[in-house]
């Protein structure tokens, strides 16, 4: 999505009554070894920002949120 764009996303669980909705968000995401000689890579990942979420989430099954 461009900057400014709204991009929706909704992900229904097997859990019944189980989802998150929110939107899908890019970013750069900045990975390096932790060796002598250090080796990095940026990579572009787009992940949900999710603005609610129902079912197992409010049960305690995700409190600070899903990442996957």
């Amino acid at each position: 999505p461009s900057a400014g764009s709204n991009c929706p996303y909704q992900v229904r669980y097997l859990s019944d009554g189980t989802m998150s909705t929110g939107f899908l968000v890019e970013d750069v995401l900045h990975l390096a070894t932790d060796e002598k000689q250090s080796k990095s890579v940026d990579s572009r990942i787009s992940f949900g920002c999710g603005r609610v979420q129902t079912g197992s989430f409010l049960d305690g099954a995700a409190p600070n949120g899903l990442f996957g």
